[in-house]
């Protein structure tokens, strides 16, 4: 990846194009008519009851309004109807069921006087893993979500609570035990919309963070945690290629003291390239973080790393290309130890490094003047043509950054 970011905002568009005013008024609607309503989990109707239809135009509301990849589920019980009420919202590039992964949730509390938005855990997963661990389930999900909250942003998660308090019930304990970070509000007192859809985007921005966080730390550290960030019945990912804007951004990570804003040249180099390779008939995919991206040839993927290089000291840039490379290959791609290593960068370092680096069977390819370049392990990968002339190649490249800087 660019850097060490764990926090960015809005990376995946949302589903609507309305105004936030006029989108998010359903949802506030839907949550007041549903304390309205009564609701008996041992009731004949059982999910006829009135307010599951509340849930559902929630539910709808909530479709409209999470970015595309999100499924949103409403609680039904198994067998019986729950204890306590949710509606879960779920990447699906990370689980499609609440019970495994991480995902968010607006949960009632059993008087359904509260609701919580929270950052939470598939507890079913966690209770199935703490079998196999002298430690109950609940401990080990208090324990899980105490060590993520240290890897995220304490600026970025402000007047977020780490508990929730949901009532009896085994799994209602459960949830509270998973919680990470919750924001709570009485089911008569909701804010106004665009608070109420602030703080949806906010968790949604959270989530992703989260998630990625979680998946660092496994990656450096395997066995910080007991359980993963995705869900282990995760569908097969189609590919996806939706790089990430590339006008400035807030980026805020636990070494900074203030936010700093940032400008993404690192996305849009990833977005130039994706789009050059797909040109040339490969495809491109944005959705295997913390991959910069893949590009599929077939049945055949390439794991590419982007880098923005210092001007004065590519070295740095260079070094950290290798070690991310080598590590997501050996972690990420375990069953797969030849997948081929693509280095790609906003101008040629020069020849040393390039040869270093097809020496340790890396492609490298770097922009030029009208397009990318790159050594002959991207050209046998058909990424790019193989170079004719390839130090006048280079010598235009250098040239075009000496006229740009």
């Amino acid at each position: 990846m660019g850097g060490t970011t764990l926090w960015t905002s809005h990376a995946a568009p949302r589903r609507s194009t309305t105004n936030y005013e006029d989108r998010f008024v359903n949802l506030t609607q839907a949550l007041k008519i549903s304390a309205t309503h009564s609701y008996d989990r041992l009731s004949p109707l059982g999910v006829k009851q009135p307010i599951f239809a509340s849930l559902n135009d929630f539910k709808i509301a909530l479709e409209d309004a999470v970015p595309e990849g999100y499924r949103v589920k409403v609680s039904r019980g198994v067998g019986a109807l729950p204890i306590g009420l949710w509606v879960a919202i779920l990447n699906e590039e990370v689980t499609v069921t609440p019970t495994e992964g991480l995902y968010i949730v607006y949960l009632f509390d059993e008087g359904r006087q509260h609701v919580s938005l929270s950052l939470n855990q598939g507890v079913t997963k966690a209770g199935d893993r703490a079998k196999l661990l002298p430690i109950s389930a609940n401990q080990m999900l208090r324990n899980e979500a105490s060590e993520l909250r240290t890897l995220l942003p304490a600026q970025s998660t402000a007047g977020l609570s780490a508990t929730v308090s949901l009532g009896a019930g085994n799994m209602l304990r459960a949830y509270e035990a998973g919680n990470v970070f919750a924001k709570t509000w009485t089911l008569t007192g909701l804010p106004e919309e665009a608070e109420f859809s602030a703080t949806l985007d906010l968790f949604i921005d959270l989530y992703d963070a989260a998630v990625a966080a979680k998946e660092n730390a496994l990656t450096h550290t395997p066995g910080r945690f007991a359980t993963p960030a995705r869900g282990e019945r995760e569908p097969a990912r189609r590919p996806v290629f939706a790089p990430k804007s590339s006008e400035d951004y807030v980026v805020a990570a636990k070494s900074y003291v203030e936010p700093q804003r940032r400008q993404r040249k690192h996305e849009q180099l990833v977005k130039d390239f994706g789009e050059f390779a797909q040109a040339r008939g490969l495809v491109p995919a944005t959705n295997h973080h913390p991959i910069d991206l893949l590009l599929l040839n077939g049945t055949a993927e390439f794991i590419v790393e982007v880098k923005i290089l210092n001007d004065r000291h590519p070295a740095g840039g260079v070094r950290e290309s290798i070690g991310q490379l080598f590590e997501y290959r050996k972690f990420l791609r375990s069953q797969a130890p030849d997948t081929p290593l693509v280095a790609v960068y906003d101008w040629y370092p020069n020849e040393a490094f390039t040869d270093l680096l097809e020496m340790l069977g890396i492609a490298v390819c770097w922009r030029t003047p009208s397009g990318f370049a790159g050594t002959d392990r991207a050209a046998d990968l058909g990424i790019v043509d193989r170079l004719v002339t390839p130090r006048q190649d280079r010598l235009e490249t250098v040239t075009a950054l000496e006229i740009a800087t």
